[in-house]
């Protein structure tokens, strides 16, 4: 179903991480990087990270890497769902002065980094009317999963024609 009339012109990206204090400075990095090959087609944008049950260094990280660039919200969910929840209403709140149909909301997740056309792909499917996307997963490293749970998540893994 297509509901979108008009390309997005603000992106919000939501960031859940736990104790992710190794790999949140490249997740931001590479959100940023994407954000900016993409300024062209954005009046604004903003990023929250949602440091949930954090016992390490990530909240005060992720604070010095965005600056004026986003916010970070401290919860105790011990949920990823919900800190997602929590982190796409600061989006909307942030947002309030932008027509819902010209907000989009990405996710990733701060044990992972983004290519630097992660939202221009977004927004591109987005201005041809889709509503939501589900991300491809890279997987980098396969540690501790043994190579038959491999093989089987490869065998199901599927890319379609739109990416």
């Amino acid at each position: 179903m297509t509901i979108m009339n008009a390309s997005p012109s603000a992106v919000g990206v939501v960031i859940p991480a736990r104790d992710e204090q190794h790999s949140i400075e490249a997740c931001l990095h590479a959100v940023l990087a994407s954000l900016k090959n993409s300024q062209s087609r954005l009046s604004a944008s903003w990023i929250v990270v949602v440091a949930d049950s954090c016992t390490d260094a990530t909240a005060v990280m992720a604070r010095r890497l965005l600056a004026n660039r986003g916010c970070v919200i401290e919860c105790t969910a011990t949920s990823v769902g919900q800190a997602r929840r929590l982190g796409a209403a600061e989006v909307l709140r942030h947002f309030a002065h932008v027509s819902p149909s010209r907000l989009w909301i990405a996710n990733t997740d701060a044990d992972s980094c983004v290519t630097p056309n992660w939202i221009d792909r977004q927004l591109e499917l987005a201005s041809r009317g889709y509503c939501g996307v589900a991300g491809i997963v890279r997987i980098d490293t396969v540690e501790g999963a043994d190579l038959p749970t491999l093989h089987a998540l490869l065998a199901e893994y599927t890319l379609h024609a739109d990416g």
